[in-house]
């Protein structure tokens, strides 16, 4: 099946795998994702985001879920070393953690910015890089924003977009329903 983007037609279709299926409480087509292996939207490589990038997914953790798991992450690998960016989610403290990846010279570094998310309702996060600063909006409030040193995670045609997991789909698997990703 076929996530498709109604925002911008044609770009950023994602393929849905595993036990992802429609939200029955959502008539807009948003998805739910069950926090299983193998349960996640595959959007494939959608370019450079070494530069400038920006996401606005809508999100309602389930309030059944417990631990950490990824809303979304874009990367060339399942090391931290190869991320670009990834989006958590802490049952625990019902928050969002937006974390973006760079380097100086072989050091890795991690540049975070969080922001209060509920379980069992929806939120709307949107987050922004540029300019070496990320900031994390949640239900059009600014959560924070961090300035980035060294430079950003390499792009390269490897370079996936997975919603509900990450690269190398080993773990964190999203618990939830999830729309309106462009």
């Amino acid at each position: 099946s076929t996530w498709v983007n109604v925002f911008n037609p044609g770009t950023r279709n994602g393929t849905i795998n595993g036990s992802v299926g429609f939200d029955a409480d959502d008539s807009k087509g948003a998805l739910t994702f069950p926090g299983t292996a193998s349960s996640y939207a595959d959007f494939g490589n959608i370019g450079d985001l070494s530069v400038s990038w920006s996401f606005q997914v809508a999100v309602k953790p389930a309030p059944s879920a417990s631990g950490n798991y990824t809303i979304l992450s874009y990367a060339s690998g399942s090391d931290t070393g190869s991320w670009t960016y990834k989006l958590d989610y802490s049952s625990s403290n019902q928050s969002a953690v937006l974390s973006v990846y760079s380097a100086t010279g072989s050091t890795q570094i991690v540049h975070q910015v969080t922001g209060l998310v509920p379980t069992g309702s929806w939120s709307i996060i949107n987050a922004s890089y540029g300019s070496s600063v990320v900031g994390m909006y949640v239900n059009g409030q600014p959560t924070g924003y961090t300035v980035t040193t060294g430079s950003t995670a390499g792009y390269n045609a490897d370079n996936r977009l997975y919603l509900g997991g990450t690269y190398g789909l080993d773990s964190g698997f999203y618990t939830g329903s999830m729309a309106s990703f462009f």
